[in-house]
């Protein structure tokens, strides 16, 4: 110093910073390699990835991105947002214009993150025109200070145009589900009101059938018998007893047989067509009757359980119950290889339940089924049709060797309303006449009533023939037995079961009640057991068959007269 030779050195230690250095190297080394990472991964990304500079500058498209917008590079693009309004214009959904600052990237510089903000953007220089979706969110460094902004996009327009097809497809399969459960119910009520209409002629075409089957057994028992039974009395009067000889006996015999048969097939066949027990007391006593004829006639011994609840409201419904009843009993007689049937009958809500069955040889359901309409004369699946267009259902159990079961489901009321039952023909229209005295003359007086003008005079001939009997008086229905009973006092009345006004049941019963004195004897063409205990239920002190021999009624009269002194 002060001219003297003096050499200063100054030595500083740098490997710090040397070392400082290093480490940026390192540092900016591997910021950019994952830099170059990073880009590449931005490359690669299907989703659109669009970077601003915190000022609004477009900086960095990755390849989505530009694909989206219809750009082969970013340097056209890299400027101010509020400059791109010359290439791009945003609306929202609903068609409105959006300002820069509504622009996704406008809400991001604004510091806003989002996702899924759909927009539709329309390119000025081609006219395309898009949906996109967009997310976006602002790059913060440590300090708080905005380095990047970040918008993310995607191409929507086929999806959004799918799901406004699928809307449109949606709203279309509503308006057509309505429309077709429109037309469901209004063909399911057209089909409701047709079956019920079936149902209902069903049930006229039943009825109209069972008033032709009842026409029938009526003119057969009301004419055809009453005339032979008339013949038979007719016979008996036909000669004096002294000029009957050996010779003309057996003829006479012959010829009553010969009426007898002819009276027993038109009864029979009577019965068959409509059983005159079905139409009085319904269908569970004209069922009692009908096993007792099926024992009879075919050597079926039936088991009846029926409930009284199950009583068809309907009569219609109860001779189509009856004929179904008596056709399966039949098939079981014929085809079972037993000699025994069951029969139960229930009530069910508002159903009737009625099941048939044997435990005989059985079948074959499936190859039954295959005989429908093959087979003239078996009747299982007419039943079938029948109960069907009735409402009701029929159900078939059986194999072979384990017997066969059919149930028969029918409204118990039937369904709609039958055809008005037509007005049963009115009889000869005889007035009563009084023949004999009110004055007791010792011999036995008889009333007639019968509503058949040749059945009466046959069996006045018959009975005025006797030297102990005198016909006081005829009457053609039991309204008019009733009245000439108070008036002439008769000992015997002879009351046909079947007459028009008041039957004969109901004019017996209150004859009984007012004239107890009086014998009354029921007389009808129907031989069987239930009449009979109706009419003696009803207070006749006898009852007998018009096709018995005369003898046998003129003893029948005797007898209820001398019982009654």
């Amino acid at each position: 110093i002060d001219g003297s030779n003096i050499l200063v050195s100054v030595i500083r230690d740098i490997s710090r910073r040397k070392r400082a250095e290093k480490t940026l190297r390192d540092i900016y080394i591997s910021r950019e390699f994952h830099l170059l990472q990073l880009r590449a991964l931005i490359s690669q990304m299907t989703e659109g990835l669009v970077i601003f500079d915190p000022q609004g500058i477009l900086l960095d498209m990755n390849p989505a991105a530009l694909d989206i917008h219809g750009f082969e590079d970013v340097a056209s693009l890299q400027r101010h947002l509020d400059s791109l309004t010359d290439v791009f214009e945003l609306f929202d959904l609903a068609g409105n214009r959006l300002p820069t600052d509504e622009w996704p990237i406008g809400r991001v510089l604004r510091g806003e993150s989002f996702q899924s903000h759909e927009v539709r953007v329309h390119r000025l220089d081609n006219g395309r025109t898009w949906i996109g979706s967009y997310g976006g969110t602002p790059v913060y460094d440590q300090d708080g200070n905005m380095l990047l902004a970040i918008v993310t996009l995607r191409d929507i327009t086929d999806s959004k145009r799918m799901d406004e097809a699928l809307r449109k497809s949606e709203r279309q399969l509503t308006v057509l589900n309505t429309e077709l459960e429109q037309r469901v119910n209004q063909r399911t009520a057209e089909a409701e009101q047709r079956a019920l209409q079936l149902q209902q002629l069903a049930l006229q075409l039943s009825d109209a059938e069972d008033r032709e089957r009842r026409q029938i057994a009526m003119i057969l028992h009301d004419d055809l018998q009453q005339y032979l039974a008339a013949i038979h009395f007719g016979l008996e009067t036909l000669l004096p007893k002294d000029r009957i000889d050996s010779e003309t006996a057996p003829r006479l015999q012959r010829l009553h047989r010969l009426i007898d048969n002819s009276i027993r097939k038109c009864r029979n066949l009577s019965h068959e067509l409509s059983p005159p027990v079905l139409h009085q007391n319904g269908l569970l006593a004209a069922l009692d009757w009908l096993v007792k004829d099926m024992e009879q006639k075919h050597g079926l011994a039936v088991t009846l359980n029926i409930s009284p609840e199950a009583e068809p409201d309907s009569p219609v419904l109860a001779s189509v119950l009856f004929r179904s009843i008596k056709e399966l009993l039949f098939n079981s007689a014929k085809y079972s290889g037993t000699d025994t049937a069951v029969i139960e009958m229930r009530a069910e809500a508002d159903q009737i339940r009625v099941t048939v069955r044997d435990a005989g040889l059985g079948c074959d359901v499936t190859n039954l089924k295959e005989k429908r309409g093959k087979e003239v004369g078996f009747g299982l699946f007419s039943i079938e049709e029948r109960i069907h267009f009735l409402g009701g259902h029929v159900e078939i159990e059986s194999a072979h060797g384990s017997g066969f079961c059919v149930t028969l489901s029918v409204p118990k009321s039937g369904t709609g309303k039958p055809a008005e039952t037509a007005a049963e023909p009115a009889p000869e229209q005889t007035a009563a006449t009084s023949t004999g005295r009110n004055g007791d003359t010792g011999r036995i007086r008889i009333l007639l009533a019968d509503d058949h003008a040749v059945m009466r005079a046959g069996l006045a001939n018959l009975l005025e023939g006797e030297d102990d009997i005198d016909v006081a008086a005829e009457a053609e229905n039991g309204q008019e037995a009733l009245r000439l009973a108070g008036e002439m006092n008769p000992h015997v009345i002879l009351m046909d079961v079947t007459m028009p006004v008041m039957d004969g049941i109901e004019a017996t019963t209150e004859i009984s009640r007012r004239y107890p004195h009086i014998r009354i004897i029921g007389l009808s063409m129907h031989d069987d057991s239930h009449t009979r205990e109706r009419m003696i239920d009803a207070g006749a002190a006898a009852y007998a068959c018009k096709a018995d021999a005369a003898q046998i009624l003129i003893g029948e009269i005797r007898r209820v007269v001398q019982d009654s002194t």
